[in-house]
């Protein structure tokens, strides 16, 4: 009674709508947050041995028994070497659970200390990467120079 009806009607609009807001960003982060973790896990995932035949029934379909046959010797290696990887991704998945569970000391002060030491190796590596590339587009640019009047200025890439 003392606002009126169109102003009270104005807040619980804003309301309304901020709740609507909230609700979809909500949604969003965590749909955003689902595929990360999705991804993430297939990242550690160890790897099969074998896998589906579908290139093998390609291979068959397309190269007959010799293409059949050809694909389940690939197959066949693929698992060898997935076999000794799985092993590999066993081993790293133990160690990232053992990083992740450890307490407070040396050995947690130690990964924390390489784990700085590599961001700033991966750093310095960008900034020589910027820094090589800013150097060869600079050498073709000044090449471009040198060769513009070899080509017909009628082109327009070419204009003087």
């Amino acid at each position: 009674m003392l606002h009126g009806e169109a102003p009270t009607q104005r807040v619980v609009d804003a309301v309304a709508r901020e709740r609507a807001f909230a609700d979809a960003n909500r949604r969003i982060v965590e749909g955003s947050q689902t595929a990360q973790r999705t991804r993430a896990a297939d990242a550690i995932a160890p790897r099969t041995a074998l896998g589906d035949d579908l290139g093998g029934t390609m291979a068959g379909l397309m190269g007959g028994p010799k293409g059949y046959a050809l694909a389940q010797v690939a197959r066949a290696g693929k698992a060898g070497i997935n076999a000794a990887g799985q092993a590999a991704d066993l081993a790293r998945n133990r160690q990232l659970a053992d990083a992740v569970t450890m307490t407070q000391g040396e050995q947690l002060n130690m990964l924390l200390a390489a784990l700085e030491a590599r961001g700033r190796t991966q750093q310095q590596a960008a900034a020589l990467g910027d820094l090589a590339s800013r150097g060869t587009q600079a050498a073709l640019m000044s090449q471009a120079d040198r060769t513009r009047p070899y080509f017909p200025a009628a082109l327009p890439a070419f204009g003087r």
